[in-house]
């Protein structure tokens, strides 16, 4: 399951070949996406049509909000 950031879902949005033959070459494999990132990606909307293509795009992923614990966890490793 390929956990995707905000600057690959730009990429996605703006339907930069590239990114958009990566994202066909995974085939079936469900998107996820984290909370933080649907957020950034609302919050560069600059009207309705762009707003209407993030939900469209946003309804083919997996939203995932990690728990603190879980960020500590993360955090952790690299301690």
């Amino acid at each position: 399951m390929p956990l995707l950031d905000t600057d690959v879902m730009i990429d996605v949005l703006r339907e930069y070949p590239p990114a958009i033959e990566w994202l066909r070459s995974l085939g079936d494999a469900p998107i996820i996406l984290p909370g933080l990132v649907v957020m950034e990606l609302y919050q560069g909307t600059q009207n309705k049509n762009e707003q209407a293509k993030v939900e469209r795009v946003l309804e083919t992923c997996r939203v995932v909000w990690p728990s603190e614990q879980i960020c500590r966890e993360a955090a952790a490793m690299f301690a």
